[in-house]
């Protein structure tokens, strides 16, 4: 019988203390999208003040988590590689978006959704915050290309 020896977490990479941050920070912001609906009861007065706050909570982590994988890879290869990093952020953010506007579109073809042809032309030209006047819709896209 052999014992395998599992590496930790944080020895992976994984920061495991920031992980319930990151819940708490997702939490707020469900909490204040949920606030919004017409059932939701209204006894919360600052609700989309707390959604404010899960957001900045959530961009600190990623900061950090940004500053550390980019100081990590000057350390190991005494240089950062920009096009290695953006290339990766492509990777990681551009699926997500792309089904995100995929799905205001199906949304907005059934008619639950209102979002005009050039909401989704600056959505595709990550052009959303060039828009005077941004649907409610299209500021998740502000926020992840912005």
């Amino acid at each position: 019988m052999s014992l395998q020896v599992r590496e930790s977490p944080f020895q992976a990479g994984r920061i495991p203390s920031l992980d319930g941050l990151r819940a708490f920070s997702i939490s707020l912001v469900i909490f204040a999208h949920v606030s919004g609906t017409r059932f939701f009861p209204s006894f919360v007065a600052a609700r989309r003040d707390l959604g404010n706050i899960g957001v900045r909570i959530f961009f600190v982590i990623s900061g950090f988590l940004i500053t550390t994988l980019l100081l990590n890879e000057i350390t190991a290869k005494g240089r950062i590689s920009l096009k290695s990093f953006y290339f990766r952020r492509v990777l990681r953010i551009f699926p997500c978006a792309y089904a995100y506007i995929a799905v205001s579109a199906i949304l907005t073809w059934l008619g639950w959704v209102t979002l005009s042809t050039g909401d989704f032309v600056h959505a595709l030209t990550y052009t959303v915050n060039y828009e005077l006047i941004r649907p409610w819709h299209t500021i998740h896209l502000l926020v992840a290309f912005g």
